[in-house]
Formats: structure tokens, sequence, C-alpha cells
């Protein structure tokens, strides 16, 4: 039965893993939409060199304009992680656990 349990958690483990492999594909093939927009962030990429890095998302690599915040402080484009965690339910960063009431503003 112990070694059933460990097969089992293994098993799980490795669904796990082609899970967060596959998140980020299955996000980046979304967000080429985006960027066919045109914004004023995409215009003045020029003038976004002088800004700390923290000020962009890690997700889109944009200007953030609706920041938001998980747990463990990293900050995200509130879009951005709400697309991201309605097909993963990890962070993009840590890829620890993380669910919608854990953002904050």
């Amino acid at each position: 039965q112990q070694q059933q349990q460990q097969q089992q958690q293994e098993k799980e483990k490795r669904r796990a893993e082609r899970r967060s492999k596959s998140a980020p594909a299955r996000y980046a093939r979304n967000n080429k939409r985006d960027k066919r927009t045109s914004s004023p962030s995409n215009k003045n990429s020029k003038d976004n060199g002088d800004l700390p890095k923290e000020f962009f998302c890690p997700l889109t690599k944009r200007l953030m304009k609706d920041p938001v915040r998980d747990a463990e402080g990293n900050a995200y484009e509130r879009e951005a992680i709400e697309r991201w965690l309605r097909v993963q339910s990890s962070s993009p960063i840590t890829n620890g656990y993380m669910s919608l009431e854990m953002l904050r503003p």
C-alpha cells in the first residue's frame, strides 16, 4: 500500500511538471493577440528605458498600468496574472501555489 501511495505521488508530480511547462506556452500563444494592438506603452518603449525594472510585468514585459502583488511580493499586471491563473494555479516566478484571492492591489 505504501508503494502504491509513492507511485501515485510520483504520477501526480509528473503531471504537475507537465502542466507547469505547458502553461507558459499557452500563455505566450494567447498573448500574441495583445502585441498586434497598438498601445502607448509599445510606441514609447524608448522612454521606458529610464524606469526601474520593477515597473514592468514579468509576464508581459510591459509597463504595468494596473499592478497587483502576490503573497510573496511579486508584482504583475492584473489582466496578465488573471489570465495566467485561469490556466495555472501556481506562481509564474516561484511555481508555488497561487490563486486570485491571494492578489492584492
